[in-house]
């Protein structure tokens, strides 16, 4: 785990020094200055993000060490902030025709330091781990669904938008205590990612309405509550017994 932990923050420094300047100056060219400041405020985020996941990375490496019992928490939490710091650069970048190097220089480190957590330090199986991803990844929807309505507050100032990213704050850290239940080996984790599931798909969907009909075209808003029901068929079909058995 602390070479995961240096990987990401090593890979974080890289996006920070390398990604940002490239993305700065290709927005600056085309004269997009509110994409520009928004930039500014954004990547030193990320950063910021990048070095709270390799520091929880550290902290998993002891705990698995010691077998202390809040190990799970501080996995999930790492995993999280390892999806978040890999996966937001990627839009901004990729659009402007940069190369995302947080694909590989944070997110796959992560995901791979997870995948050695659970099945190497926590003894979970395969179903389990694979289970964490797919849920972390719903949270992870939820945190750049909250990140689009923030930009859509900032541009267009709709309340609706504020709405939707209350809404999916919420879900997010909700998704984060489902993780942290499943690999606790707790059954309310399994009704919890059905309820948060289903409260996705219902908070979620007249978002991805609303925004296509304005765009004209499938908006990224309906990405999350899909996912979503795709996650509460999976919760309703986990046996406890099957899914934590090593």
């Amino acid at each position: 785990m602390f070479v995961i932990a240096a990987a990401t923050m090593a890979g974080s420094a890289y996006v920070f020094f390398h990604d940002f300047p490239a993305v700065v100056a290709v927005t600056g060219g085309r004269g997009e200055v509110e994409a520009t400041q928004l930039l500014h405020h954004v990547f030193p985020i990320i950063s910021d993000v990048g070095i709270i996941c390799a520091m929880l990375w550290a902290v998993a490496g002891y705990a698995l060490r010691r077998d202390r019992p809040w190990v799970a928490g501080v996995v999930g939490a790492a995993l999280m902030t390892g999806l978040m710091a890999g996966f937001m650069p990627i839009p901004p970048t990729a659009s402007r025709g940069v190369f995302p190097s947080s694909l590989f220089s944070v997110l796959l480190p992560c995901v791979l330091g997870y995948v050695l957590a659970t099945r190497a330090g926590l003894r979970s199986g395969w179903k389990l781990t694979l289970l964490g991803l797919a849920t972390a990844w719903a949270g992870q929807l939820s945190f750049m669904m909250g990140i689009a309505s923030t930009h859509r507050i900032m541009t267009e100032r709709g309340i609706v938008f504020l709405y939707s990213q209350r809404v999916q704050w919420l879900l997010l850290v909700g998704w984060f205590v489902v993780l942290v239940g499943l690999h606790a080996k707790r059954r309310w984790a399994l009704s919890g990612g059905v309820g948060l599931g289903l409260a996705s798909v219902v908070l979620g969907t007249p978002m991805g309405i609303i925004d296509a009909i304005a765009l004209g075209r499938f908006s990224l808003f309906g990405v999350a509550p899909i996912w979503a029901a795709v996650m509460v068929v999976v919760f309703f079909r986990v046996r406890s017994a099957a899914i934590w058995a090593a």
